[in-house]
């Protein structure tokens, strides 16, 4: 499925008369880089675990290595849940009227930003290196007549999809 399709989202602080043109995220790459770590160390907590039986001494600190074991999947279970729940908490929604960030910087602290369309004076896209451009991602920045000078979103997929279509939103052809 497209990111780039038409949404009828609702979301809370939905001004009447809004609708969502698009909801979209970072880049899976960064869900797909961390947690492919989180993996990684939990099959080498496997492979260890099988070279360690091995020894002759096994037998004697095997009750403890299965607590350490397990208090380690317990940390690598807790973090792959905080990344997803991280990756699919922070988004970027385009409306009609307005572009609206969703952080999440932490379980417990949450900050929205947003920009009026009418208030979007110029909007840079910056693909810094090979892996963004490979995989086509980058950062967009959108500099405003409000009171935040400017607005930094990063890692967004297509990012000059979306600067076109920030663009057509506010010129209001579509």
């Amino acid at each position: 499925m497209s990111i780039f399709t038409f949404s009828k989202n609702s979301f809370e602080g939905q001004l009447p008369g809004e609708t969502t043109i698009l909801v979209t995220r970072k880049h899976w790459i960064f869900l797909a880089l961390p947690l492919f770590f989180v993996f990684l160390t939990a099959l080498l907590v496997i492979v260890l675990t099988f070279w360690l039986s091995s020894f002759s001494w096994w037998e004697r600190f095997s009750s403890l290595w299965e607590f350490i074991v397990s208090v380690i999947f317990l940390i690598l279970w807790n973090l792959g849940f905080y990344l997803v729940t991280m990756y699919s908490l922070n988004t970027v929604i385009i409306t009609n009227k307005r572009i609206i960030e969703n952080e999440q910087r932490g379980l417990f602290k949450h900050v929205i930003n947003e920009i009026q369309l009418k208030n979007i004076q110029d909007i840079s896209v910056k693909i810094m290196d090979f892996f963004a451009q490979l995989l086509n991602y980058g950062d967009i920045e959108i500099q405003s007549a409000g009171a935040v000078d400017k607005f930094f979103f990063n890692h967004l997929p297509h990012p000059e999809k979306i600067k076109n279509l920030i663009m057509k939103q506010k010129v209001g052809e579509i």
